[in-house]
């Protein structure tokens, strides 16, 4: 790994100028070639207004144009804000006006164009014959803001996490202790870029001297076709896995570690997916701790839970509130983020003598290892029991007929909440559905309701937003 102590793609540029950084359908670039491709965007952010701490949101497809955007942002000293571009506009000025982003660089102006207080940068327009002598980059500053992303905000709006030069550093230089990182890796660029998993692949690849490839897009068919170029790490949500059993893909020989997050694994599926595709690695982390913070590795004991910390640098607590050995999972780690941008109040509540508190809910056993029992927004509060969603969807899982489903609580004036399912189905009735579940389910766990879809809308990582399920079913959850 490069030091902390210029900007990144300057000190890789040194180390391993003639050495590949990108690898597409498109091209192939060097190190040399990406930092000149990075300086000519730089000096058109320079003429379009951009200067030192200046806010500026990306809002570009999945591809290596983000991956320039980014360093070419840090030159400046500029903060970058990954936006997604699958985001309805109302989302879109929410997280501008929230971030204070005074500048959007994109490649889909003609959506953008006039709708925010923020001026569009087109990438297209950029000028490739930049002169050196007109660039001067900002001093590197390793405590300054490097990055504002927002958390997926799937039970309430989003929240903006600030992460610096360090704790972005922090995450690589953690990781490189569990699994030696080198200017040979090839990372796949297999999740969302303005997700924090996604983002911290570039990271990663940019500090160890290491190739990104970038698929065409997200699809399983075009990140499939990207095996030809043998990525040695990817990423991957279970949805992803689940669509490459289905339609009998094989991934690539090459890959040495596949990390697996973004939510909970069944145990019978991780065993499947060890099975099909070898180095699965269980990750556990969140935007605040930016990116994964433990890791189950297949030679662990304890298959069903998410491992030890992936450095001695990180220590992972329970905050009980009783005996019970269960509680609120504690992280402490050089890697955690600065703050909430503008939210003073909701960080001070966030952290417990230097500990974040991550609202998810599980025990550490007597040999170490990490055990999620309930992320905070998976407990359903009705009647005064806590009902697991998780445990509910599973059992509605079982049942043959049953495509999708999404179990949710709604506040009620009797019960508090209430257990609510959305199940995607073209055979199934409200009276089977009730009938299979009372098998295994408690009476207080049923749902009180019921809904059926077509088709459950799920993000590119596979999660659903609660707000746009109450919106689709015309419910309210106030």
């Amino acid at each position: 790994m490069i030091a902390n102590s210029n900007h990144w793609i300057i000190e890789q540029t040194k180390v391993n100028s003639s050495k590949p950084a990108i690898v597409c359908e498109q091209k192939t670039l060097s190190y040399f070639d990406f930092f000149e491709e990075c300086k000519n965007l730089t000096y058109y952010l320079i003429e379009s207004g951009i200067k030192e701490n200046t806010h500026v949101g990306i809002l570009l497809n999945h591809s290596f144009e983000f991956y320039i955007a980014i360093n070419s942002i840090w030159l400046i000293g500029a903060v970058v804000i990954p936006l997604n571009p699958k985001s309805k506009r109302e989302e879109l000025k929410f997280q501008i006006e929230k971030a204070d982003i005074n500048f959007i660089i994109t490649n889909l102006e003609n959506e953008t164009n006039q709708i925010f207080n923020a001026k569009i940068i087109s990438i297209k327009n950029i000028d490739r014959t930049t002169n050196d002598k007109k660039l001067i980059f900002n001093d590197y500053k390793s405590d300054s803001n490097a990055l504002i992303m927002f958390t997926s905000g799937s039970t309430g709006k989003p929240k903006a996490v600030v992460h610096t030069f360090n704790s972005l550093f922090n995450h690589v230089k953690n990781l490189n202790e569990k699994i030696i990182l080198t200017s040979e890796d090839k990372w796949l660029a297999s999740l969302p870029l303005f997700h924090i998993g996604g983002y911290m692949i570039l990271i990663r690849a940019l500090l160890s001297g290491g190739v990104v490839i970038f698929p065409k897009s997200l699809k399983v068919e075009d990140m499939s076709k990207s095996f030809k170029y043998s990525p040695t790490h990817a990423s991957f949500v279970t949805t992803m896995l689940n669509n490459f059993l289905e339609k009998n893909i094989s991934l690539p020989e090459s890959l040495k570690y596949i990390f697996v997050g973004g939510g909970p694994i069944d145990f019978n599926l991780y065993k499947i997916y060890k099975e099909k595709f070898g180095v699965v690695i269980k990750v556990y982390g969140s935007t605040e701790t930016c990116s994964m913070v433990s890791a189950l590795f297949p030679k662990d004991d304890f298959e069903n839970s998410l491992g030890k910390p992936i450095s001695n640098s990180i220590a992972i607590s329970i905050l009980k509130n009783s005996n019970d050995k269960s509680g609120e999972i504690l992280v402490k780690s050089d890697s955690l983020f600065k703050e909430y941008y503008n939210d003073q109040t909701t960080t001070s509540e966030k952290f417990t003598s230097g500990f974040y508190k991550t609202g998810d809910y599980g025990y550490v056993n007597e040999n170490g290892f990490l055990f999620l029992e309930n992320r905070r927004e998976d407990i359903i509060i009705s009647g005064g029991e806590n009902i697991s969603k998780i445990e509910v969807e599973n059992e509605i899982k079982n049942i043959s007929g049953v495509e999708d489903v999404f179990v949710f609580g709604i506040n009620d004036n009797y019960w508090g909440e209430i257990v609510c399912a959305l199940i995607q189905s073209k055979t199934l009735t409200q009276d089977e559905i009730n009938f299979a579940l009372k098998k295994n389910l408690s009476s207080y766990k049923m749902p009180k309701k019921i809904f059926f879809t077509e088709k459950i809308p799920r993000t590119d990582l596979g999660k659903i937003s609660k707000k746009e399920i109450l919106d689709l079913l015309n419910l309210s959850d106030e």
